[in-house]
C-alpha cells in the first residue's frame, strides 16, 4: 500500500477491509485476522480511531469468535456499536 501511495489512508483501510472480508468468506480465518490488523494499524496510525468504519471492527469481531477468541471478538463488538451509535 505504501507504494501506492495509500498508506495510512481510508483507502488502505476499506482495501485491506475488502481483502480479509475474501479471505474470510474462503474460510481462511487465520490470514483474515492478520489483513484486518493491518486494517486497524492503517486506520490508527496517527489518530486515534478516527478512520476506522464500524464495519471493519465487526467483521474483526467475526473472525476472532471464529478462531475461539471471544473475549476481544466481544469487545471488538462493542466498539462497533459505540461507532455505529
Amino acid at each position: 500500500m505504501t507504494n501506492l501511495g495509500y498508506d495510512e489512508t481510508q483507502r488502505a483501510v476499506k482495501l485491506f477491509n475488502d481483502w480479509a472480508l475474501i479471505l474470510t468468506f474462503a474460510g481462511r480465518q487465520m490470514q483474515a485476522e492478520s489483513v484486518y490488523r493491518h486494517a486497524i494499524d492503517a486506520g490508527q496510525a496517527g489518530s486515534k480511531e478516527s478512520i476506522l468504519p464500524p464495519v471493519l471492527l465487526y467483521n474483526y469481531a467475526g473472525v476472532l469468535r471464529d478462531l475461539g477468541r471471544f473475549h476481544e471478538a466481544r469487545e471488538y463488538s462493542e466498539r462497533a456499536s459505540v461507532k455505529r451509535g
